[in-house]
């Protein structure tokens, strides 16, 4: 009866301990799960997001860090009881109940705020923000079109990121174009990283996009833009986070080569190390900073692994270091990188050679090849 009571106490604590190991595991995970960028859109709005000059009715204004930029038709927008003509994106505040209302409490046009959703509030949620009280929000039911407004965050550094994702919360019901977009050279040009889907009106829905390689670098800066459709419902967005997310992302592919190796061109090669993948992306940088896509390649060996692809390169320049990096992708998530480097031939010519007919080459192109 000793011995019994020893074994279950032996294997009560081995049991408990255990779990303890798995707790503290997931914990430690969690923990160590990296956010790059988290606003809730909570705090006090600026001039153009500069928090030592305060918000001002002619904006443009923004969350502190933040920035607004007027990308077509950049004038002085109206007042919040103007149900036409230009408006920038603005913040508002959830009521509570028992009568749930939004009503704006930084928008440029007016110095009091207090005004509300287009329709008289019913193309507002009609539930409370997903995270605090107040939203990002844009006055697309009484703005009209020909009015494109950009709402930028602070400089990102994703240097050191694998697979990052981009979520926020979305409430808008309408016909406009939305936009999420990036720009990887500090805001000089942007593009747009996706279209953002519509939800059922009044409903907050869970928008996510994957963040390509070109963005995983120091100095990004992403934004939501929209193109205004006059008449429409308007736009809330709130819990905005830019995070590590593996969730659904293919594994990345193994084994990079380079043949064929010449002063203006090669072939690189890698193997396939995922079962979802529908292609693969291939990026290229003269400096292993900035890297630009440069090929894709459709996958033929989805449901399986081991198969061989390769792309070959041109227009390289000789006695130079390309930085490659391929990805695996599904749908629009790419995987962490596969790293490789290229380092092309001088092109010095020795000794004589002719070009033309009859000689050793027959034009100029490949001769320097």
């Amino acid at each position: 009866m000793q011995t019994t009571n020893k074994q279950t106490f032996a294997t009560g604590f081995v049991k408990a301990f255990l779990l303890a190991m798995v707790v503290a595991f997931a914990g430690f995970s969690n923990a160590n799960a990296q956010t790059y960028l988290s606003e809730s859109f909570e705090g006090t709005w600026f001039l153009n997001g500069n928090s030592s000059t305060a918000y001002t009715a002619t904006g443009p204004n923004a969350p502190s860090g933040w920035k607004q930029t007027r990308v077509l038709n950049d004038v002085v927008p109206g007042a919040c009881a103007t149900t036409s003509g230009p408006h920038d994106w603005g913040q508002m505040v959830y009521g509570g109940t028992p009568t749930p209302t939004y009503t704006a409490v930084n928008f440029a046009g007016t110095s009091t705020g207090g005004c509300l959703p287009y329709s008289t509030g019913s193309s507002a949620p009609t539930s409370a923000p997903p995270n605090g009280s107040n939203v990002l929000w844009f006055f697309d039911g009484g703005t009209s079109t020909g009015n494109t407004r950009r709402i930028e965050t602070p400089l990102i550094d994703l240097s050191t990121s694998a697979t990052p994702l981009a979520s926020f919360s979305f409430s808008y019901g309408g016909t406009g174009v939305q936009q999420f977009v990036g720009s990887f050279d500090g805001g000089i040009t942007w593009a747009s990283l996706g279209t953002i889907s519509p939800t059922t009106t009044g409903v907050w829905a869970t928008r996510t996009f994957a963040i390509p390689v070109q963005y995983r670098k120091a100095g990004v800066i992403f934004g939501f833009q929209i193109a205004s459709s006059w008449g429409s419902n308007d736009v809330f967005i709130d819990n905005f986070t830019i995070a590590e997310g593996t969730t659904g992302a293919p594994a990345a592919p193994t084994t990079f080569s380079s043949s064929a190796v010449t002063a203006s061109s090669a072939t690189i090669t890698w193997v396939d190390n995922s079962t979802t993948e529908t292609s693969y992306n291939v990026y290229r940088s003269n400096d292993n900073v900035t890297f630009y896509l440069v090929g894709s390649v459709n996958s033929t060996t989805t449901a399986g692994t081991g198969g061989s692809y390769s792309l070959a390169l041109s227009g390289l320049t000789g006695g130079s270091s390309n930085y490659i990096k391929v990805v695996s992708v599904v749908t629009s998530l790419e995987s962490s990188t596969l790293n490789g480097t290229v380092t092309t031939n001088s092109g010095t010519l020795s000794g004589t050679r002719t070009v033309g007919s009859g000689g050793n080459y027959s034009n100029l192109t490949l001769a320097f090849a």
